[in-house]
């Protein structure tokens, strides 16, 4: 069985030059960005069987916006600390845990950590930057536990320009 893991970075955010890193909302535009990407998803057939999520306010908020375009419940978000300030092999061993059933899963994250995961996962494509709600997807064909270096995939569409949304 393939698995698939789609790796987001959250939307666009304040520059929450009041509040903590945690508390930075999304923007209009963000929001906006985050309900195409949960479109996008859906007209590619995306349904995930998981999406986790950084508990940061901004990630969170792309994640429910995500969610409610691919009619899913955003009570089942995974909310989980290591996506905000954990390192790309904490991550990985989230991933790494995922139940065997489960084939599709959403993650949204942040600068740099996802960048560092998706390019330590993928095999023959190395990236040094996302833009706000831009969407990678690699593929796997082994069992989540077994996922390490380079043995990922990448999936054929990788959007960052929001222009070519409907």
């Amino acid at each position: 069985m393939s698995r698939i893991l789609y790796i987001i970075r959250h939307a666009q955010a304040v520059n929450g030059l009041h509040q903590s890193d945690a508390e930075r909302n999304l923007t209009p535009a963000g929001v906006q960005q985050a309900e195409r990407v949960g479109k996008f998803l859906k007209s590619n057939g995306v349904l995930p069987d998981i999406i986790l999520s950084s508990p940061a306010v901004r990630a969170r908020e792309t994640a429910v916006q995500i969610a409610a375009q691919l009619e899913i419940n955003p009570a089942t978000i995974k909310v989980n600390q290591i996506i905000y300030s954990g390192s790309k092999f904490e991550i990985l061993k989230l991933i790494n845990e995922l139940d065997s059933f489960v084939s599709n899963v959403v993650i949204v994250g942040h600068f740099p950590t996802i960048v560092e995961l998706y390019s330590y996962l993928t095999r023959g494509e190395q990236i040094t930057a996302m833009d706000t709600a831009e969407i990678r997807a690699l593929v796997f064909e082994m069992p989540w536990a077994t996922i390490t270096e380079s043995s990922g995939t990448p999936r054929s569409f990788q959007v960052s320009d929001h222009s070519k949304w409907s």
